[in-house]
């Protein structure tokens, strides 16, 4: 039972209230006040769980008079109503506050990023670090797909705005150098022909866009990217991608060693 209820249902109506109105403040804080991390979510587990136990505690210390049975049904009423207006009225509006300008979770559905990310990992991205800095290279972004505002895809940047891009095979070049990327698996990779392209875009020189973004797939021969679609524009960038906070290949056990890594 959430925390309150037990004094609802005793009658104790005000003191009810009061636990529900401070966990909620106390989680809402924990969230909005502390770094964008993974410390949020395991600080409001712990707030919720130690307010559960403190609250039935309370609740219990109560005068353990006979409450009227009518008593009981208003206070269960009052709380279940409460709750709904509660979640109706504050917990759905600021998680989607939350979700879409701090912390969003997503869910790896193929391998165009693989060794990175694998299919059945779950990640958090962080929606608030780019009011601070500029996206850089290197960086894993989820953003909104050029072609499908409804979409969402997670590449990496490789070219910033203004530089100059030209990809060959495995090997990309920025104004005129090339550069490395340890993060790509070039074993799967065709080797680089300066002879000859197929892209769509990058196949010569070409100058990225101001306010975009050139964004490849890690695995760089199993998933399209900007050489096919061309430049990600920053207003379409959700936000950096941070942490594996969950990883299943589908069966009963997740793959633990992927649990918690960093991005």
């Amino acid at each position: 039972m959430a925390p309150g209820a037990g004094h609802f249902v005793l009658g104790a109506f005000g003191r009810g209230a009061a636990w529900t109105i401070a966990l909620t403040v106390l989680v809402l804080a924990a969230f909005f006040l502390m770094p964008v991390s993974v410390a949020p979510f395991v600080v409001c587990v712990f707030i919720v769980s130690a307010g559960r136990i403190a609250a039935a505690i309370d609740a219990a210390r109560l005068n353990p008079r006979e409450v009227p049975w009518k008593i009981v049904v208003i206070g269960l009423g009052a709380f279940l109503v409460g709750s709904m207006l509660l979640s109706r009225l504050v917990y759905q509006p600021l998680r989607a506050y939350y979700r879409a300008q701090y912390v969003a979770e997503f869910v790896i559905p193929s391998a165009g990023m693989q060794p990175t990310l694998l299919a059945g990992d779950y990640i958090l991205t962080d929606n608030s670090i780019y009011r601070s800095r500029s996206p850089q290279r290197g960086d894993l972004i989820v953003f909104r797909h050029p072609q499908d505002d409804g979409r969402s895809v997670i590449k990496r940047i490789v070219g910033l705005p203004g530089e100059q891009i030209l990809v060959r095979g495995h090997q990309v070049y920025v104004n005129g150098n090339p550069i490395e990327e340890p993060y790509v698996s070039a074993e799967s990779l065709p080797p680089s022909d300066l002879g000859s392209c197929n892209y769509a875009y990058a196949c010569e020189p070409t100058v990225v866009p101001s306010d975009s973004y050139f964004v490849l797939a890690d695995a760089r021969d199993n998933s399209q990217d900007s050489r096919s679609w061309g430049f990600v524009q920053r207003k379409k960038v959700v936000g950096r991608a941070f942490i594996i906070y969950w990883s299943s290949d589908g069966g009963w056990w997740p793959r633990v060693d992927r649990i918690g890594q960093r991005l």
